[in-house]
């Protein structure tokens, strides 16, 4: 769990950035709207493959066009990362695994229009963890790491994909993401997993509903 003084200095930052998106007298410029999708994931080094974990993305962003091919754009949203896998008794070999990261991102992306209502869309991002569960048949896994086998505060990383202009208020955005460092690193100890540290991919769609 993070420490309470960050979490109200997290809580502090996200009503400031709630409040700036809420400006109306910035309506003219800039096009705010919220953000209703679903992620799915994985993560490196857990052994798994595909994209098993699925959760909600949410959130709100702030937009604004330059000229008739470019634009920016900055949200702020709450998605979970990780990872999944669960086969049950009646399996050879009964499995099940669970990672779960929840995180609140604040991605800018630029947008680049190929055609009328097509976009390419690529940027950076920055999530902060918020809290996060891993447990395996034998239960919590928390206390199974050294110290610097923990997840890291933070994790960057970067995200490509497109976006389609069903009409004035709504878009659907699909974009693949990929952390730039590890969000676990390996210290040649503990967990044989993580020989190279661990790494978020994520696949997410989303309807972005303008204002």
């Amino acid at each position: 769990m993070l420490p309470r003084s960050f979490k109200f200095q997290l809580f502090i930052f996200l009503v400031c950035l709630f409040q700036l998106l809420s400006i109306r007298s910035l309506a003219q410029t800039f096009k705010a709207g919220l953000i209703l999708g679903a992620n799915t994931c994985q993560i490196t080094g857990d052994a798994l493959r595909g994209y098993d974990r699925i959760s909600p993305n949410l959130g709100l962003f702030v937009n604004r066009e330059f000229g008739k091919k470019f634009s920016m754009q900055l949200e702020m949203q709450y998605l979970g990362k990780g990872s999944r896998e669960n086969r049950g008794v009646k399996d050879s070999f009964p499995t099940f695994y669970v990672l779960r990261l929840n995180y609140v991102e604040v991605p800018l992306l630029l947008s680049y229009s190929i055609k009328p209502k097509i976009q390419l869309v690529a940027g950076p991002s920055i999530g902060v963890l918020i809290s996060y569960k891993e447990a395996d048949l034998y239960g919590d896994l928390k206390g199974q790491y050294s110290p610097k086998e923990q997840f890291n505060r933070i994790d960057y990383s970067g995200s490509f994909g497109g976006s389609w202009l069903i009409n004035d208020s709504w878009t659907l955005n699909v974009l693949a993401s990929n952390s730039i460092v590890p969000v676990r690193n390996y210290d040649g100890q503990i967990s044989e997993r993580l020989l190279h540290g661990q790494m978020n991919k994520s696949i997410m769609i989303r309807l972005y509903y303008k204002f």
